[in-house]
């Protein structure tokens, strides 16, 4: 997948799943996030916030401020919107900065109007999810800053919160980074356990590109090494990464990152290069 696509999940990837599975089928972007704030409302709020139901009338009218309390980049605003509207339709949002944004302590991102019960419910749930990507967007930031001037991007992986995989991943969109795959079903990435059991690289990368034809799929191959010998393996005799798109490498200090590119992908052409 283009990382810059922002589809996510790609829609018509869906693969059947062995008969064994009990997961769910594959779900749009908007199903997964409404899955995680019902989740969300399930386990804070349960049947009802009894401390608020018990002391403040159903009636009571209030307004609530969004207050920064930290420089960075802002991200979350328009997840929090549809907190908001999940729990009381009813609730009115006025926004004065938007995703992305640059803010300083004082600053006030948004206003939100409405019953004081349904304030009080949402509030943790909002915070605890802008907090969340406000400080995953502000440290892709500080990141990819420091790239300014260079072809070099930042990308995230699948090391993420579970079922929050959608809203950290938009996060580090927002503070300036690229997505890499969003899942196991938008992209083939080849280990080394993959190319041991299909007998070598070549024939990881043929097996990939057969299943892919079989399936209809197009896929985008990526070769994972964890070394500076295994990195030269790939380029070597099959063509550059044996007809894959990306070839990454894991765990090198920078001394081998210096030797890689140079020694052993002298000529790259579009190929993409990933060091993690």
């Amino acid at each position: 997948m283009n990382p810059d696509s922002g589809i996510w999940p790609p829609q018509g990837i869906g693969i059947a799943l062995p008969k064994y599975s009990k997961i769910e089928p594959m779900k749009t972007r908007d199903q997964l996030i409404d899955d995680l704030l019902t989740l969300a409302f399930a386990e804070d709020v349960g049947d009802g916030d009894a401390t608020t139901l018990s002391t403040i009338p159903a009636d009571e009218m209030g307004r609530q401020q969004l207050i920064v309390k930290e420089e960075g980049i802002l991200a979350g605003v328009e997840v929090a919107r549809k907190v908001f509207e999940k729990f009381d339709p009813e609730l009115k949002m006025t926004v004065s900065i938007t995703d992305g944004a640059h803010v300083k302590p004082g600053d006030v991102a948004f206003v939100v109007e409405g019953r004081v019960r349904s304030l009080l419910q949402t509030e943790r749930i909002m915070l605890n999810i802008m907090q969340r990507m406000s400080g995953v967007a502000t440290m892709t930031d500080k990141y990819q800053s420091r790239l300014d001037g260079l072809k070099t991007r930042v990308l995230d992986t699948r090391k993420t919160t579970p079922g929050m995989r959608l809203l950290e991943k938009e996060a580090v969109k927002i503070g300036g980074g690229s997505n890499h795959r969003i899942g196991l079903f938008d992209m083939i990435l080849i280990k080394d356990n993959h190319v041991d059991f299909a007998g070598g690289i070549p024939q990881a990368v043929q097996a990939a590109k057969d299943w892919c034809a079989a399936n209809g799929k197009n896929l985008q191959i990526e070769l994972e090494g964890v070394a500076t010998g295994q990195a030269a393996h790939f380029a070597d005799g099959v063509g550059i990464f044996h007809g894959a798109g990306v070839m990454r490498t894991e765990k090198m200090f920078m001394d081998g990152v210096s030797v890689v590119p140079h020694d052993v992908l002298p000529d790259p052409g579009n190929r993409i290069f990933l060091i993690r």
